[in-house]
């Protein structure tokens, strides 16, 4: 019994596995920044578009956002340009949550409250950007559906490590008392 717990243990801290918590939060951290790109790029056709989506792909921050959105406004200096001030204002509530989902993520190892509320996150956001992206494929404009497929391949590769990291955490658990 002792041994298979052991042995359990050192898979459990494979080099690899270590970064999973990582790789979750830089794979929704970069769909953050490519829905941003494609919003101030024009790739999804009109700005309110990519405004929407952000809000829908940072759903719990972006509610904070809309909140503080015009007190950021008003203290927004004059010297940053409006396409710095747009960019900050798009990005912050999906960066935010980015370093949440790895902090919950990473805090996991050390306890179950942690664990469980990173892994919903992470449910929460991988589902969030794999709908965005099918949001943005399936459009009814056509020009505009070549924009969804980095939100797609980054979501699927965020569901990828979710599971990695589903995995990882089950095989570390001790063996119950009836198993041994």
């Amino acid at each position: 019994m002792h041994d298979e717990f052991v042995l359990r243990k050192e898979v459990r801290h494979s080099f690899w596995l270590r970064w999973v918590p990582e790789e979750i939060a830089g794979a929704y951290a970069l769909s953050v920044v490519s829905l941003a790109e494609l919003t101030s790029e024009g790739v999804l056709g009109d700005h309110l578009y990519g405004h929407l989506l952000m809000g829908f792909m940072a759903l719990p921050f972006s509610i904070a956002e809309a909140a503080t959105g015009l007190a950021m406004e008003s203290l927004t200096p004059q010297v940053l340009t409006s396409g710095t001030a747009e960019w900050a204002s798009l990005l912050w509530p999906g960066l935010l949550q980015a370093l949440l989902l790895w902090w919950l993520l990473r805090r996991g190892r050390h306890s179950a409250r942690s664990e469980r509320w990173g892994r919903l996150l992470a449910t929460l956001t991988t589902f969030l950007v794999i709908v965005s992206g099918m949001v943005v494929i399936f459009d009814q404009w056509a020009p505009r559906r070549p924009g969804g497929i980095p939100l797609l391949v980054l979501g699927v590769l965020q569901a990828f490590f979710v599971f990695v990291y589903a995995y990882n955490r089950s095989f570390a658990l001790p063996l119950s008392k009836t198993e041994s």
